[in-house]
C-alpha cells in the first residue's frame, strides 16, 4: 500500500471525520445524561404491553425483552443506551459508509481522477487498499470517540457499567458498518456511475434494514430477518452479557472479505479513461 495515498484518503476524510465525531459524541453524551430523568418508566411500560404484539415485534419489544429493558418498572440503563443510541450507531454511521464506498471507485473514475492516477507507477490493488484502510482508521477513531463520550458522561452521572462491554458494543456496530462499506465498494466498482451506485448502495441497506425492521411483525416469515445484515447486530446481548453472536460476525467477516475480492476483480478488469 502507499503511505502518501493512504494519508491523502484519510486527509480528505478529516471534514466528514469531524463532522461525525462531533455528532456522535454530542449524541452520546446526552442520551448518557438524560437518563436519569427517564429511568422511572412504570406507566411507559404499561403503555408499551398495551400495543399489539405484531408492533412490538416489529420494534423488538417482546414481553421477555421488555422485562429485561424495563426491571421492576424502571428504564435499565443498558436499555436505554440500546434503544436510544446504540442501535442507531450503525444506522447513522452506516449512512457515511454508503457515501464513501459506493464513490470510491465510481465518483473517481467519471471525474477522470483514477485516469490520472493510473497512469503513475501505481497498482490497482493499492489503490483500492488505500482507500479501504483510511476508511478503516476513520471507523476506528469514530468508534473511539463515541465509546470516549459514553464513559464521560457515565462518570459524570455516576453510573455503575461495564467499560469493557460498551465497547464490545461499538466494535461490533462498526463491524456491521465496515461490511455496509464494503459491498458499497463492490457496488462502486461495478457500476462506474456514481449516480446509480449511490442509488443502489442506497437501495440495498435500506432494504436490509426494512426486513429486519418488517418480517417480525409477520410469523410466517419471520425467518426472512436471517438475510438481514442489521439481525446479526444485538448491542442489548452484549452489554448485559458480554454475548457475541459469532454467526452474525462470520456474516459480516465474509461480506467483507468477500465484496473487497469481488471488487477488486472487477476493478482489475475494467477499461479505465485518462
Amino acid at each position: 500500500m502507499s503511505i502518501s495515498l493512504f494519508l491523502l484518503n484519510l486527509k480528505l476524510s478529516h471534514t466528514a471525520l469531524l463532522g461525525w465525531s462531533l455528532f456522535l459524541g454530542a449524541y452520546g453524551v446526552l442520551v448518557v445524561l438524560l437518563y436519569p430523568s427517564i429511568d422511572d418508566a412504570g406507566h411507559f411500560v404499561e403503555q408499551l404491553r398495551e400495543l399489539p404484539s405484531q408492533v412490538r415485534s416489529a420494534i423488538g419489544l417482546t414481553d421477555g425483552v421488555i422485562d429485561e429493558v424495563f426491571p421492576e418498572g424502571r428504564f435499565s440503563f443498558y436499555g436505554a443506551l440500546t434503544t436510544n443510541y446504540l442501535v442507531w450507531l450503525p444506522v447513522f454511521v452506516g449512512i457515511y459508509a454508503v457515501i464513501f464506498g459506493s464513490g470510491s471507485i465510481a465518483r473517481e473514475m467519471e471525474q477522470g481522477i483514477l485516469g490520472t492516477l493510473l497512469c503513475q507507477p501505481l497498482r490497482r490493488y493499492k489503490l483500492l487498499f488505500a482507500k479501504s484502510i483510511a476508511f478503516v482508521w476513520v471507523l476506528v477513531l469514530l468508534g473511539l470517540i463515541s465509546w470516549g463520550a459514553v464513559m464521560a458522561a457515565v462518570v459524570i452521572v455516576d453510573i455503575e457499567t461495564s467499560v469493557g462491554n460498551i465497547a464490545l458494543a461499538h466494535a461490533i456496530g462498526f463491524l456491521l458498518v465496515l461490511a455496509i462499506f464494503s459491498y458499497s465498494v463492490l457496488i462502486s466498482s461495478l457500476f462506474p456511475q456514481s449516480r446509480n451506485a449511490l442509488t443502489i448502495a442506497a437501495l440495498v441497506t435500506f432494504a436490509s434494514y426494512m426486513l429486519n425492521f418488517m418480517s417480525p411483525t409477520f410469523d410466517s416469515v419471520s425467518w426472512f430477518e436471517n438475510g438481514s445484515i442489521f439481525h446479526f447486530y444485538q448491542p442489548f446481548d452484549l452489554l448485559t452479557d458480554a454475548e457475541m453472536n459469532w454467526a452474525g460476525i462470520g456474516v459480516y467477516s465474509g461480506i467483507i472479505v468477500g465484496s473487497h475480492i469481488t471488487g477488486l476483480a472487477v476493478f482489475l478488469r475494467r477499461d479505465i479513461r485518462v
